[in-house]
């Protein structure tokens, strides 16, 4: 069937889908929660949607969670569960203090990615937040 496409006035593309990139498992045993220090801890990606989940596995901007407060970051809530934890500042909202958590990791994300540029290529602070703004598309810092 695929000599069939080569001979015809407008062959078919040979294009293939580019792959997505994971983040493995193999590792899965010796990473630590960020927050608690529990073994097993899952990454998480602090910018999702369709492009920015590739984004943030190409640049390192995850963070490892154990799997109640991963399960937290993505708005579900165990509330027995996150009580074994005892994370200071975490109650009475823990819905709240999650999306908190979340800003500061988006914050020293951009604030890290933006000295890197200035440091590694020389960028001046505007160009180096324009960089980011192309990246990510928005601005935690201000």
């Amino acid at each position: 069937m695929n000599n069939y496409y080569k001979s015809c006035p407008f062959p078919k593309p040979a294009t293939k889908k580019k792959k997505k990139k994971q983040n493995g498992w193999k590792d899965k045993p010796k990473r630590r929660c960020y927050y608690t220090g529990q073994p097993n801890a899952e990454k998480h990606e602090l910018f999702y949607g369709n492009p920015l989940r590739q984004i943030s596995i190409d640049n390192g901007f995850q963070v490892d969670l154990c799997q109640p407060v991963h399960a937290l970051f993505h708005g579900r809530v165990n509330m027995e569960e996150l009580k074994k934890l005892h994370i200071p500042d975490m109650f009475p909202e823990p819905l709240e203090w999650a999306s908190e958590e979340l800003k500061k990791l988006r914050q020293e994300c951009q604030q890290s990615y933006e000295d890197r540029e200035r440091v590694e290529l020389g960028l001046t602070s505007e160009q180096a937040r324009r960089s980011w703004m192309n990246l990510v598309g928005r601005n935690y810092l201000d």
